[in-house]
């Protein structure tokens, strides 16, 4: 639309310089005319008739000069009007300079950011949880060896007992204080044992609470996350909308301003 403004400012320029040299040429022939009879006058007439003459052409030449200028005047204005339409075009925003694009642009980019570190979150959270289940397996593996250890010892101090009681009953009874010291030897080792299995299922609550925790807050992450990718897109495409309709708005003023230069030169023609 611009190429054809240009186009039609520059024939109607065209159109007035000739229109302009042919009133030249013929205020020139014009004059050379008045000049010609003026001398063939002038050799007849007497001094004052020639100088009354002479001020008479001087008078039509500054006529023909003020309307070349009126002309040159006329043909201006329109090509001024047509260079300051296609600078108002072409002092348009543009569509990728606009601020909204921008900030488009930015919300992409912390979107992607927070899903990068989102995603370096996830899987530090992932390698810790497999810490701590491989942690609870091997404190499964020692309560299963302690518990082992529990009853083959009271099995070997249970046939230890069933040995002394059965020895011939004419033989001498039982050392009572080995029997008491087996017995107590073996309620401490109980109580060793059943410390070792609480302590270790202990540790096993505290890793899961913990994994739940890790768990927990990962959920919490990923909602959070969620929420404000979805505000982001919300954002996003209102930016659109708006960035839409301001090009569009833009556009309207071209067309408008085209058709009135379509009409100018319309007119200008007829």
């Amino acid at each position: 639309m611009i190429n054809f403004e240009k186009r039609t400012a520059t024939l109607f320029l065209s159109f007035m310089v000739l229109a302009t040299t042919s009133c030249v040429i013929a205020q020139a022939t014009k004059t050379e005319t008045a000049a010609n009879k003026s001398v063939a006058t002038q050799d007849s007439a007497p001094p004052a008739a020639a100088g009354k003459d002479a001020a008479s052409n001087a008078d039509k030449d500054d006529d023909a000069d003020a309307d070349l200028a009126a002309m040159d005047k006329a043909a201006a204005k329109p090509a001024d009007k047509n260079t300051d339409q296609a600078a108002a075009k072409n002092s348009a925003p543009k569509a990728e300079d606009d601020p909204q694009q921008k900030l488009i642009k930015q919300l992409r980019a912390e979107a992607e950011l927070r899903n990068e570190q989102l995603s370096a979150k996830l899987a530090a959270i992932k390698a810790e949880n497999d810490q701590l289940r491989l942690a609870n397996e091997v404190a499964q593996q020692k309560q299963t060896q302690a518990l082992q250890q529990l009853q083959a010892e009271k099995g070997k101090l249970e046939a230890e007992l069933a040995l002394l009681s059965a020895k011939d009953s004419t033989a001498a009874a039982p050392d009572k204080t080995k029997i008491e010291s087996l017995q107590r030897a073996q309620k401490l080792r109980d109580a060793q044992l059943t410390d070792e299995l609480s302590s270790l299922a202990a540790e096993q609550d505290r890793l899961k609470q913990k994994n739940d925790v890790n768990t927990a807050k990962l959920q919490a992450e990923l909602s959070a996350n969620k929420a404000e990718l979805e505000r982001a897109k919300i954002a996003e495409d209102m930016l659109d909308m708006k960035s839409k309709s301001k090009i569009a708005g833009f556009k309207r003023e071209q067309d408008q301003i085209a058709a009135e230069n379509s009409l100018a030169a319309e007119k200008r023609r007829a």
